[in-house]
């Protein structure tokens, strides 16, 4: 695949809500608490190690070690279900590390869909409607590259131990579908997109591992709500990694997306990275920067406003009811942000008097948890412990007992049988289970 299959025109991205209109309007009151400009910072280093944050020169590397780095290849599989079966069994009774199968696709889904990002990022003047160049927009939902590069990375330049990758299917916990459905939404013409897309569905849904378990053991990426949009309702019962958990008909279906099935990602931030110097320069050198950085709803709850908040060291103030954020079993987010209800923020002055009331203390305790905070959400090769890559599998390995039983329940179920579990957590923002 190459330059050859074009680049497509993005189409408008929908209307924002009226109520973040109003949000907006109040911007220009809070000049004195908020600040557009922010000074370049170094990236933030974990001590040990000095991971690449960018997107490109990690891609690069990635493609120049070429097949080489395919060469530990998944075994194609030819046994039966019951080989799957007995294995799932055996690793219920132990607790290891995530053990993690990836499929090896046809170079079509994958890395020709790499070369085709890198050798087009400094040919086209492609922009959304938006303004922003179509590459950098790629870049900023890359989670898929940065998931599918650690994974097929050799095992002695890795560092996560909560994941590990396997090359026979009998020993796998879940399936990762390697397919980079940004990209190819993105760059190639809108009827090749869609073939691919058809073709990708086919290639995944005729394994056997799928068959089997009905894809409830699968890992599907599909990190911009455009991609995959034609088919993916053919494989809503894979655990699907998403920007967002917006069910209202916008982006996602009723009954596609829900917290109990699927994993809210970060987006890749936008910014440099607030290192542990920048944290702790004083307020009389800091006056003139951001403390806190409005973070309203975009076209969906949420935006990569959050995480560049976040990862450049300015206080995140929340302003979406119906936000899921990422890795909430997991971390904090009182610790490091403020939420803030919608209604409050559309009388005038309310939002202005609510922050100019926090106190230093408080300040203080929110900015001492920032730098542990931003290591959560920054992609980077290698993948660091506790960072996004990690989070992600150790949010999947948490689902593994449900998974089992759905796979078990569907398995057992017989003709005239209730084939829909009532007891499933249906919402997105339910806060209990429907019965």
């Amino acid at each position: 695949m190459g330059r050859a299959h074009g680049i497509k025109q993005v189409g408008a991205i929908p209307t924002l809500l009226v109520a973040i209109v109003a949000i907006a309007c109040i911007v220009t009151a809070l000049s004195s608490v908020f600040s557009a400009y922010r000074p370049p910072m170094d990236a933030a280093v974990i001590p040990g190690s000095a991971p690449d944050r960018s997107f490109l020169s990690s891609l690069d590397r990635f493609l120049e070690r070429g097949l080489g780095a395919r060469s530990r290849l998944s075994v194609p599989w030819t046994g039966s279900a019951e080989d799957l079966d007995r294995g799932m069994e055996d690793r219920a009774r132990s607790s290891q590390v995530l053990r993690v199968y990836v499929y090896d696709m046809p170079e079509k889904f994958t890395l020709q869909l790499l070369r085709l990002f890198r050798d087009t990022y400094k040919e086209t003047a492609n922009l959304t409607s938006n303004g922003s160049p179509v590459h950098r927009l790629i870049e900023q939902h890359s989670i898929d590259y940065w998931l599918y590069a650690d994974l097929l990375a050799p095992e002695s330049q890795r560092l996560l131990k909560s994941v590990k990758r396997v090359l026979n299917p009998t020993e796998a916990d879940i399936f990762y579908i390697p397919f980079f459905t940004t990209i190819s939404y993105f760059l190639m013409e809108k009827q090749q997109c869609k073939q691919l897309y058809r073709e990708a569905l086919s290639w995944v849904t005729n394994q056997a591992a799928w068959k089997r378990s009905g894809g409830r053991d699968h890992v599907l990426p599909v990190h911009h709500p455009w991609s995959f949009k034609s088919v993916r309702r053919f494989m809503k019962t894979a655990i699907w990694l998403l920007p967002d958990l917006d069910s209202t008909g916008n982006w996602y279906k009723p009954g596609e997306v829900s917290l109990a099935k699927d994993i809210v990602l970060p987006y890749v931030p936008n910014v440099d990275a607030c290192d542990a110097y920048c944290l702790e320069t004083s307020w009389s050198q800091r006056h003139t920067f951001s403390i806190f950085c409005l973070s309203p709803a975009g076209d969906t709850p949420s935006s990569a406003r959050l995480f560049d908040a976040i990862v450049s060291g300015c206080i995140p103030v929340i302003v979406s009811d119906e936000l899921e954020p990422p890795f909430e079993g997991l971390v904090d987010y009182r610790k490091v942000a403020l939420f803030v209800p919608s209604v409050k923020t559309t009388e005038k002055g309310w939002l202005v008097s609510y922050l100019r009331a926090i106190t230093a203390r408080q300040l203080s305790m929110l900015r001492s948890h920032m730098l542990e905070f931003s290591r959560h959400f920054q992609y980077s090769s290698p993948a660091q412990q506790l960072g996004p890559e990690d989070l992600t599998w150790q949010a999947v390995a948490g689902k593994l007992q449900s998974i089992r039983l759905h796979i078990r329940r569907a398995q057992r179920l017989v003709d005239g049988g209730r084939n829909v579990c009532t007891c499933d957590c249906r919402f997105a923002n339910g806060s209990s289970a429907a019965i």
